[in-house]
């Protein structure tokens, strides 16, 4: 509306944003209903549950709410292993490493081999991770390669 200033948020921001408030409203209605027994979790899960998640979403909303009570400045931060929108390929020598291990397989390669690449012990270590990469962000990461 009038006067409105975009405050640069980007989408998964903004969403978690939009679920805290939702939250909030959700409980003070149901504080409201019965004053007597505190409906904090209740209001959690009904939000959670509104937005399509479940009692983990339910949880993070509690904490994000929490501390932004506490903390004006909070941002939920929207961090996987770095910045939003990084990938393991944009590491040259990773990207070069993937190449090279293609090559050897020869003409005919999958995007399950990424994955089969992935799942041994040096790469899950190199990468940060517990488990390999899915099959669907191996096809992804082929067709950024060029494949």
């Amino acid at each position: 509306g009038y006067g409105h200033v975009d405050p640069g948020l980007n989408r998964i921001l903004r969403e978690r944003f939009e679920a805290m408030a939702l939250f909030c409203h959700n409980f003070l209605e149901l504080q409201a209903k019965t004053p007597c027994v505190s409906q904090w979790t209740n209001a959690s899960l009904h939000t959670a549950k509104s937005l399509g998640h479940g009692p983990y979403q339910a949880k993070l909303l509690r904490n994000w709410t929490r501390e932004f009570i506490v903390n004006p400045e909070f941002i939920p931060e929207h961090n996987w292993k770095g910045a939003l929108g990084r990938s393991h390929l944009n590491d040259e020598d990773f990207a070069q490493d993937i190449h090279l291990h293609l090559q050897g397989i020869g003409n005919w390669v999958r995007a399950q081999d990424i994955v089969d690449y992935t799942a041994t012990p040096e790469v899950l270590n190199r990468l940060g991770r517990r488990k390999p990469i899915s099959l669907a962000t191996a096809q992804r990461w082929m067709s950024k390669m060029g494949y």
